[in-house]
């Protein structure tokens, strides 16, 4: 469940940190210092194009989570259901990222909010009290190593194997694996679902955006998706920087030559696994992101990496024909698809995260 301590070796991993319980302590406890490392430490959960819309607030023994609206993708994502999800990453990341202190995070009592947000002033999302006592989350100390990677994976080895198919079977409420014989035609769903967002202007020029071809970007030690998280070198950063332009990148999919820039086919061939992340009909965003996250940071404790592969879920097309044959089950419904595969060695880069002063509202 989110928020609640999973048992020793639950996570697949043999070296995952023992549960540890604290001795109650006043809540005044969670001092300037740990709180502006549990924020940086939540600044690690992914967000889409990593636009990082999570801002927060300490006041007395309240936490309070708000949304910056300029990291809302107004295109790719009109309904907020994405950004939601990524404020719900958030916050079970800093639930994780107190329990290290001792530090108990409550309960969120979320707000709703509309989209389009009214304004760009940032807007409450939740909040909860914290108090001291609390019981460290094995799962925390595998924030900062969690990567996503979009390069090919080696095979897995058997044991490795062994490990993912456990971790996914004990998550199974989020994630169900996708029939390996499936791997061909979720290639062919996954290029077609990504050329038909590529083809949409608004989706195209908000994409180009948050992308970062070069460390002169003001922006690349900020946020975005920079060239080294995507898996690019410096030539084809270069050449990226100039065919991803929207105006570039429509001609080029209208000629039907997309497929020559943004084919993963082997990529997703490559993967140990491909599952579907589902939830609940009716479960709030908010709740499905908190999920999500703790079955990502398992994913990682047993030693591997993933990648969302979003344009697929965004697709009505390709969604609909991925569901005709890999059904989430009924209840349920796709939130989102991820391929996995061993961590590499070493490690991909981290992605570009805002310094604290920019998370903080107060």
């Amino acid at each position: 469940e989110p928020g609640k301590p999973e048992a020793a070796g639950e996570t697949g991993s043999t070296s995952a940190a023992p549960t540890t319980s604290f001795p109650e302590t006043p809540a005044m406890s969670l001092t300037r210092g740990v709180w502006e490392q549990a924020v940086l430490a939540a600044s690690r959960a992914p967000s889409p194009h990593n636009a990082q819309p999570a801002r927060w607030r300490l006041r007395d023994d309240q936490v309070e989570l708000f949304e910056d609206p300029t990291g809302w993708l107004s295109a790719a994502d009109p309904a907020g259901r994405d950004s939601q999800i990524s404020l719900g990453m958030a916050w079970e990341a800093m639930t994780a990222a107190l329990s290290l202190s001792g530090i108990r995070l409550g309960q969120p009592k979320t707000v709703p909010n509309p989209y389009p947000p009214p304004s760009a002033a940032p807007r409450t999302v939740a909040r909860a009290t914290v108090a001291g006592g609390g019981t460290m989350d094995i799962l925390a100390v595998h924030q900062d190593t969690r990567r996503c990677w979009r390069g090919n994976f080696r095979a897995a080895e058997a044991t490795e194997l062994t490990a993912l198919t456990e971790c996914v079977s004990r998550h199974s409420q989020v994630a169900m694996p996708i029939p390996d014989a499936m791997r061909e035609s979720l290639a062919k769903w996954y290029e077609g679902a990504t050329l038909a967002g590529l083809g949409d202007a608004g989706t195209a020029r908000e994409l180009y955006q948050w992308m970062r071809f070069s460390t002169r970007s003001p922006a690349w030690f900020r946020d975005g998706l920079s060239a080294e998280c995507l898996g690019l070198g410096p030539l084809e950063a270069r050449c990226a920087a100039l065919l991803m332009q929207p105006s570039v990148i429509r001609v080029v999919v209208r000629l039907g030559l997309g497929h020559l820039l943004i084919s993963e086919a082997t990529k997703i061939r490559s993967a140990t696994m491909a599952v579907t992340i589902r939830a609940p009909l009716g479960q709030p965003p908010f709740e499905t992101g908190r999920r999500w996250y703790r079955f990502w940071l398992a994913v990682t404790a047993a030693g591997f990496a993933g990648v969302p592969m979003s344009a697929l879920a965004d697709s009505d097309t390709h969604r609909a024909a991925l569901l005709a044959q890999a059904p989430v089950g009924p209840g349920y419904a796709l939130v989102n698809i991820m391929r996995l595969g061993p961590m590499p060695s070493p490690p991909p880069p981290r992605s570009a995260r805002r310094p604290v002063a920019d998370l903080l509202m107060d």
